[in-house]
């Protein structure tokens, strides 16, 4: 189930990103903000889709041991590269993603 919902979630907010033809390389520049769909709940629904498959990835194959490296991970998107991301879209979209920021979550 997890697995299914995380790549579902996934292709549903990748699916945006292509039809707005905006990047999806974090240190690519944004042409477009989006804050429909997923991401009207979170504003980085492609990292909880990939949190949520690599859950259940872990879940079928009955594997614990994938989970500190999971947390070492998201202690990296969460700490470095959101950040990075967060101030870039903060740059290219001012007010709109200060706003978009200040009524949608980070993560859900």
């Amino acid at each position: 189930m997890g697995l299914t919902a995380g790549v579902a979630l996934a292709v549903w907010a990748l699916t945006i990103f292509r039809k707005v033809r905006t990047t999806t390389i974090p240190f690519g520049r944004s042409s477009a903000l989006v804050t429909w769909g997923p991401y009207r709940f979170s504003r980085n629904p492609m990292y909880v889709a990939l949190t949520v498959a690599y859950l259940g990835e872990a879940g079928i194959l009955g594997q614990v041991w994938p989970l500190p490296l999971l947390l070492l991970t998201l202690v990296y998107v969460n700490g470095t590269l959101i950040p990075f991301e967060e101030s870039r879209l903060q740059e290219s979209f001012g007010d709109a993603y200060a706003q978009y920021r200040a009524s949608v979550r980070r993560w859900v």
